[in-house]
């Protein structure tokens, strides 16, 4: 497979900071030119975001329709931010800052104050389930902004639309793109983020590859090409991924005792991303072992070498993200996902979050009325 490092220059931020430029907020880095161009060219009197989470450009490129609309908008590929997985990215892209500056990396976290392997989303204990007394704990211990927020606050209209496990969410795919429609005609809205999920649940249960999930993906073509015929004029749509996805071969930490005796934590992040915090004595041990288990299916980085090459941004002093990055970072490169799981039943096909460029890659499709 592939590898792609992440270099954050061609990278969906910059096109995220575009936005914020275009729309007057303050920007974190620097802009996609192209984009900004796009914008100012067009004076575009609505901004669209449209996020298809899963839908990366290896699967455009694979199973999109040869003639439809997903290619024939597709500007270019970006890199998204690392790890290519939903809780770094969608809260990156919703602000535009990078994951460790935002402090949210990936599925779930050690939070050392509560002793909680926190699931951000669910508010849940990953490894116990228990769920935590505080509400919404990571949303107030690492608060993040969005655009959509912001530009509120200061009195310009902006919203979100969110499938049905929100209030008033849409029920598929098509349902959402008639929303859009419907506020694309709304001469006072000035920005939209748009969120799907139900794409990347799919693969996750069935695969990448199977004709259930190109049929899914033929649907979202066909319901783009829809919301372009319909769309108000002066209304600019940017559709792009948080990460794409690939089958993957599920293995266990637990099937070695001795590597995981030297655990001082529990790993965390991700299956494909993994955090480690090891015993003191044992971290040229660990090292060793784990290269000579894990050494073909993963890239082990010490945490000096993880801020040194910027893995998850640029190094910021007091980033957010800093206090969960442990001794060691493994960063899949294979198509491995890596569980410590003691009832060793996990039961996922299609996942992320590793360094390949299969899942790193993800579309930059815009269009607009005029």
């Amino acid at each position: 497979m592939k590898i792609h490092f992440p270099t954050y220059q061609n990278n969906i931020l910059k096109v995220i900071n575009s936005i914020r430029k275009y729309e007057g907020l303050n920007t974190y880095m620097d802009v996609d030119e192209e984009i900004l161009n796009w914008f100012n060219k067009h004076q575009f009197r609505q901004i669209q975001l449209v996020l298809v989470d899963g839908m990366g450009a290896d699967l455009i490129a694979r199973h999109a329709k040869e003639n439809g609309f997903l290619k024939k908008y597709l500007i270019r590929e970006v890199e998204t931010v690392y790890p290519p997985t939903t809780v770094a990215a969608t809260t990156a892209i919703q602000c535009g800052m990078t994951p460790l500056q935002t402090g949210w990396l990936g599925w779930q976290q050690y939070f050392n104050e509560i002793d909680h392997y926190l699931i951000p989303f669910l508010n849940k204990d990953y490894y116990t389930g228990e769920t935590i007394a505080t509400p919404d704990y990571a949303y107030k211990v690492i608060p993040t902004g969005t655009i959509q927020a912001e530009l509120q606050e200061k009195g310009i209209k902006a919203t979100e639309v969110y499938p049905a496990f929100r209030p008033d969410g849409c029920k598929s795919f098509a349902e959402m793109c008639t929303r859009l429609i419907e506020l694309s005609k709304d001469k006072e809205l000035r920005y939209l983020y748009a969120y799907w999920d139900k794409f990347d649940s799919l693969m996750h249960n069935i695969g990448v590859d199977v004709k259930e999930t190109v049929e899914a993906l033929h649907d979202i073509d066909d319901q783009l090409a829809k919301l372009e015929a319909e769309l108000a004029e002066d209304v600019g749509v940017i559709v792009i991924a948080d990460h794409s996805q690939i089958d993957t071969k599920i293995c266990y930490m637990n099937d070695y005792p001795e590597l995981c005796e030297m655990f001082e934590l529990l790993p965390s992040i991700e299956p494909r991303t993994i955090n480690f915090k090891i015993k003191s004595e044992y971290h040229n041990k660990f090292k060793e072992m784990f290269n000579r288990i894990y050494g073909d299916a993963f890239i082990l980085y010490t945490k000096e070498e993880v801020l040194e090459k910027n893995l998850f941004g640029t190094y910021k002093e007091n980033a957010a993200g800093l206090r969960f990055i442990g001794d060691f970072i493994a960063c899949a490169i294979s198509d491995v996902a890596l569980f410590y799981s003691e009832s060793r039943d996990v039961d996922m096909i299609g996942n992320h979050a590793g360094m390949t460029e299969a899942e790193m890659m993800i579309p930059l499709i815009c269009f607009s009325k005029n």
